[in-house]
């Protein structure tokens, strides 16, 4: 709210960290894992409008100026960082829900892979847009690779999305109000 208080926004506009993103709705404001933006670190910016735009970052004053990095301030607790969010300098994002059917638990994490390597995780959050839990992806990678998700429960992979979709660079899946709907198949062998 304060680093973009002077940009006007439109509804699908979405900023982006390399592990978190926000998502523009005229009537919530920003929804997503991406809470504040830190000093010192780099952010991506796309804009629905085809117009010109300026913003001001506020003075080194904000909430967050002066804080170290460490401590009892997580500016953005919401995101699940992963190592494959860092081996690559572009991302994608996706928005998605849990199509009806499968039962998931508070302490269950959607898993995003990219042959076999851990390229995104994220939390549910709640979406006033559509009244539902949405997770909020940020996907590392350079080369178009398939992606498939997976929820873990107790260490364990239980089971993987019928969903499939190829990882293209910074692109942006899903919205706020229509979010990419992940359909999962548990596994045989899954303890439960």
């Amino acid at each position: 709210k304060e680093a973009l208080a002077g940009y006007k926004a439109a509804d699908e506009d979405v900023i982006k960290s390399q592990t978190g993103f926000a998502m523009y709705s005229t009537q919530n404001g920003w929804i997503g894992n991406l809470n504040y933006l830190e000093p010192g670190k780099g952010y991506m910016l796309y804009r629905k409008r085809a117009t010109d735009t300026t913003f001001k970052y506020p003075v080194i004053s904000g909430s967050l100026s002066g804080k170290p990095a460490t401590g009892n301030v997580i500016p953005n607790a919401d995101q699940r960082p992963v190592p494959g969010n860092y081996t690559s300098s572009n991302n994608m994002t996706i928005a998605a829900i849990i199509a009806p059917g499968f039962e998931f638990r508070n302490d269950d994490n959607i898993l995003a892979y990219v042959n076999g390597e851990v390229r995104g995780k994220a939390k549910p959050i709640l979406n006033p847009e559509i009244n539902k839990l949405t997770w909020f992806f940020n996907i590392g990678g350079e080369a178009e690779q398939f992606i498939v998700f997976m929820i873990e429960r107790g260490g364990s992979i239980i089971a993987q999305s019928s969903t499939v979709m190829n990882y293209r660079t910074n692109t942006i899946i899903g919205t706020l109000s229509k979010p990419l709907e992940l359909h999962f198949v548990k596994q045989a062998d899954a303890i439960t």
